[in-house]
């Protein structure tokens, strides 16, 4: 559990934002995903330079909701 109440980051220079399908985690038992931002050049994908990383007992806890659904 986290305790933040405001967090704001700041992350120049993105190159790609990839946000991973929900999996499965065998050692926990439960439903992860990430959402990382990379920056460049490093790689065909860039540098990971910030990665959150969510998890609920159920898929449907971290479905995410967008308004443009590009992702």
């Amino acid at each position: 559990m986290i305790t933040v109440t405001h967090q704001t980051t700041l992350v120049d220079g993105v190159e790609k934002v990839v946000i991973t399908a929900p999996a499965l985690d065998p050692e926990t038992g439960d439903y992860v995903r990430e959402i990382r931002v990379l920056t460049g050049p490093e790689g065909e994908d860039g540098i990971p330079v910030f990665v959150l990383r969510v998890s609920g007992a159920e898929r449907g806890k971290i479905e995410l909701t967008a308004p443009e659904q590009t992702f």
